[in-house]
């Protein structure tokens, strides 16, 4: 878990690059509200909208998707 980057995946890169061309700007890798223990990938704190963007191994993509050598359990 620990080769597991928190922030700046290549999806999320991909997502934001975009989002900045676009002329959106948004708060990266930031927890929304002080009640919530998640952090969302992107926040849009004057749209009051987050954005969470998973890779294929938390939703267990087919096609990309390894299963873990040690604790698989």
């Amino acid at each position: 878990m620990l080769g597991n980057r928190v922030r700046d995946k290549r999806p999320e890169l991909a997502v934001r690059r975009l989002l900045h061309a676009m002329g959106l700007r948004c708060r990266v890798d930031h927890r929304p509200t002080t009640q919530l223990r998640a952090r969302g990938a992107l926040v849009f704190s004057r749209r009051c909208m987050v954005v969470f963007i998973d890779g294929c191994y938390w939703n267990g993509c087919p096609q990309h998707y390894t299963s873990p050598k040690s604790n698989a359990a």
